[in-house]
This record gives C-alpha cells, sequence and structure tokens, in this order.
C-alpha cells in the first residue's frame, strides 16, 4: 500500500512514511503512526552489489552454523566396501571442517552471546539480532575488519545492521551496553561501511531517532509537532553534517517541551537520549542561533 493514500488524523499532513521493520505509516510531520500493515516477510537488506546480495541472501529463518547442511564423512569405509586408511579418514575429515565451516564455531557462538547481551540494554527487535550474525559471519569470512578486537568487529555488524534496518541505535548508547570505546566503534564502523559500499542517509536516521524519542518521553500531539518543526529547520540550515542524530534529534524534543512550557530537565532528556548534558546544550544553542536567523525567538 502506497503511503500517498494516507493523511495523518492527527495533523493532517500527507508526508507519511513506512517504516519497514515495524510496518507501520507514520507521519513524518509528528510522527503519530497512521496505519500498522502486515510485516514483509521477504529479504530485509538493502543490496549493495549483485555479489554481496548473494552471499547475504537468505529463505526462511536464519541458521547460523554453515555446518548444519553439510555431509559429514561418518565411514571408514570407501563406497566399494574397502577399509579407509585411518591418517587418511583423519586427513579428509579436517579438510572436509576447514571448508564447511571456515570460521570456529566457538567464535560463532561467542558472537550470538555477545550480541544477545548487548541487545538486552538496548532492545532491538530480534530479526536485528539474526541479520547481525548473517553480516557477522560475512565480515569475519572475508576479514573486512582487521586489527580490531573481537567485541569491536561484531559491534560494528550489529551497529550497521540497526541503520540498515531503521531501527539505529546511537554509538553512545552501544559503547555503554557493551564496554566497547566509542571512538573505536566508530573507526571500525566507517572501515565496514566503506568496504560494503553501505551509503546511509543522515537525515532518514535523525527522523527515526526522533521517534524513538518521542516515543519514549510520551509528548503530546503539539509537542511532537513542534519537535518536528525544529528538526526541519536543522535540516534546512545543513546542521545535520558532522553532529550526532541522536543529539540533534535530542536538541529538538528539548526545545520543544521548554517551548511549550512542560517542565523537564536537559538532566532527563540527557539521560533518555544516552547522551551528555554539555552535547544536548551545544546543539540546542546551535538551533537557537539558527532560529533567530530566521526571525524566531526560542526559549532556552
Amino acid at each position: 500500500m502506497s503511503s500517498e493514500h494516507f493523511t495523518c488524523p492527527q495533523c493532517g499532513s500527507n508526508e507519511i512514511v513506512f517504516v519497514e521493520v515495524t510496518g507501520e505509516y507514520v507521519c513524518k510531520r509528528c510522527g503519530y503512526v497512521v496505519y500498522q500493515a502486515n510485516l514483509d516477510r521477504s529479504q530485509e537488506w538493502r543490496v549493495f552489489n549483485e555479489e554481496k546480495a548473494e552471499e547475504l541472501n537468505r529463505s526462511g529463518p536464519p541458521h547460523y552454523l554453515d555446518n548444519d547442511f553439510s555431509t559429514k564423512i561418518r565411514t571408514t569405509k570407501s563406497t566399494e566396501g574397502n577399509k579407509i586408511d585411518p591418517s587418511k579418514y583423519l586427513r579428509l575429515s579436517k579438510w572436509q571442517n576447514r571448508i564447511s565451516n571456515p570460521y570456529s564455531a566457538a567464535v560463532l557462538k561467542k558472537a550470538i552471546n555477545f550480541i544477545s547481551d548487548v541487545n538486552s540494554r538496548v532492545n532491538c527487535p530480534k530479526p536485528i539480532v539474526e541479520k547481525t550474525i548473517e553480516l557477522y559471519k560475512y565480515v569475519h569470512k572475508n576479514k573486512l575488519v582487521k586489527g580490531r578486537q573481537f567485541e569491536v568487529e561484531v559491534l560494528a555488524s550489529f551497529y550497521l545492521t540497526c541503520k540498515m534496518m531503521n531501527q539505529p541505535r546511537s554509538l553512545e548508547e552501544l559503547s555503554t551496553a557493551s564496554g566497547v570505546k566509542k571512538s573505536e566503534l566508530a573507526k571500525a564502523y566507517r572501515e565496514l561501511s566503506w568496504k560494503l559500499n553501505v551509503k546511509l542517509k543522515a537525515t532518514d536516521e535523525l527522523e527515526l531517532f526522533l521517534l524513538r524519542l518521542m516515543n519514549k518521553l510520551k509528548l503530546s500531539g503539539k509537542t511532537e509537532k513542534l519537535a518536528v518543526s525544529y528538526l526541519n529547520l536543522a535540516k534546512e540550515n545543513k546542521l545535520t553534517s558532522g553532529r550526532s542524530p541522536i543529539s540533534l534529534a535530542a536538541a529538538c524534543i528539548y526545545l520543544a517541551l521548554l517551548n511549550s512550557g512542560l517542565p523537564i530537565t536537559q538532566k532527563e532528556v540527557a539521560r533518555v537520549s544516552g547522551i551528555t548534558e554539555v552535547t544536548l546544550r551545544n546543539r540546542c544553542k546551535e538551533l537557537v542561533e539558527v532560529a533567530k536567523l530566521r526571525g524566531l525567538n526560542l526559549r532556552f
């Protein structure tokens, strides 16, 4: 169903976007969920190129260990019934394991446990965990992220998957949840996205962060509309470039609450957003300055 068929009953806008993971049609202006569709069970990935699409493509539920499907050598006799020399049998088994399982099952199990533990703190939908494991297998097999700790490599795969599946989590959130340094995660992510040729729009991510914060803080329709207007102001004046999307979204939310006369502290908004109060204040100051140039006086 096309989003063009919807009008938001909350604010009357025709700017309706479809969020693939949740199956929801959401008003871009105020964040109201206009309609929830049945989820599409087809391939979730955005295709990088044909070769990588083949690598990541699957049907049905995910299988984490490739050797689940391999034919195992379980006999010491040949097809003619002759006994195979034990040393030869061991060599065949060894090479089969290398071919059928190019990465250690123990490493993969460790990756699954690590991501599951991180996700228990950041609450992503289950399909994101599944897709992260698929991506990590590809990354690990092809050695796309070199010279980095295991946790950094896995977390970079998780961070990229969240972005690709329209469920972004901030660097700050994942760093806090995992104990991995934010700077290390950022470097690994940049390297990974470059090698996979993944290009994501910062503005799309910004809108998704804004929706997340709106839902967390349970804003009124009026305040949500004001926050979206501040977000549009930031985009029009190119404040989105070189700034953390979550911090800019948090600034829009805080200023909307403040200018709606609703009591909330910078500390509370910063806590919910997973950023520092200093970062929040800096983004707010930038928005206020831009608003002044447009003849708007924002309370701050």
